[in-house]
This record gives C-alpha cells, structure tokens and sequence, in this order.
C-alpha cells in the first residue's frame, strides 16, 4: 500500500494546516506566513487516513466524510514524485523532522 508523507504545519495566529510533503504541498506552503514552522510529519495510506491522523493529532474528533473518493488509496505515481524530491525537502525541513 502506497504511503506518503504529509507535513502538520502551525502559523503565527495559531492556525493549523495539513498538506503532503514534497512539491504536491508547495502550492499549500507558499500561503503560510513567515512565522509559520513545521510542528508534525507522518505518513498515511489514503486522505481519510491522514485525516484521522490530523485530527487525533491535533485532539479533535474523529474525520468523517460521505466521500467515497476520501477511502480511494493515494496512486503510486504521487508516490514516486514525492520520493523524487525527497532528498531535497528532508533537508529544507530537517530541523523539524
């Protein structure tokens, strides 16, 4: 099963985000302020699993979705892009991880 990462981000006003790590977050990360830090890494197998994650993370209820496309497992090809970058924001974000 294809697991990818995602990275728990928290910015100055006190917001929480979640997006994967690698270039398919990028988009998500430039809209962060500059006090914004990593606080959170792990890795999840499909968007409902990294849900769940997030939220036990963060101590709020449990995800629910009527979204059958949320149980759909992350595609291989999303998997080889984040592990092509890898190297490169391992060591962007390394003082977090």
């Amino acid at each position: 099963m294809t697991e990818l990462v995602h990275e728990i981000w928290l910015d100055a006003d006190g917001h929480h985000g979640c997006c994967l790590a690698g270039p398919a977050g990028e988009d998500f990360r430039r809209l962060l302020d500059a006090g914004a830090r990593l606080i959170h890494a792990f890795s999840a197998s499909s968007h409902f699993n990294a849900m769940q994650i997030y939220n036990a993370y963060l101590g709020r209820e449990p995800y629910t979705t009527d979204q059958s496309w949320d149980f759909e497992p992350y595609p291989e090809s999303w998997k080889a892009a984040q592990d092509s970058k890898e190297a490169e924001w391992r060591a962007l974000h390394r003082r977090w991880l």
